[in-house]
């Protein structure tokens, strides 16, 4: 198994991400996980470095990614939420083309 980390370099900190794999190397070349990361993190992708190792090194207080929120519900889904069981059938059904 081989694990994935990341780090800043600039304070050596890493972060609270870590990704495996169950074979003898990944199949995501490590540039695409630190740009991917730097997005998440408002960062430039040379201000992470990835460090693959057979054992996670990650050691002291991690640096979390932050929290997105969820994009509120489309219509369509705030409708089936507040749709009874009847509703929903004819939702489903109308989808489906049985109904017009």
């Amino acid at each position: 198994m081989k694990y994935r980390q990341l780090r800043k370099r600039d304070t050596g900190q890493w972060l609270n991400v870590l990704f495996t794999v169950d074979g003898p190397e990944f199949s995501v070349k490590p540039e695409s996980h630190e740009a991917d990361i730097a997005r998440a993190m408002s960062l430039l992708p040379a201000e992470l470095r990835v460090v693959d190792s057979d054992t996670d090194l990650r050691t002291g207080p991690l640096l979390s990614l932050p929290v997105v929120a969820p994009p509120p519900p489309t219509p369509e889904q705030q409708a089936w939420a507040n749709a009874t069981a009847v509703q929903k059938i004819d939702l489903l059904a109308r989808k489906l083309g049985f109904l017009p």
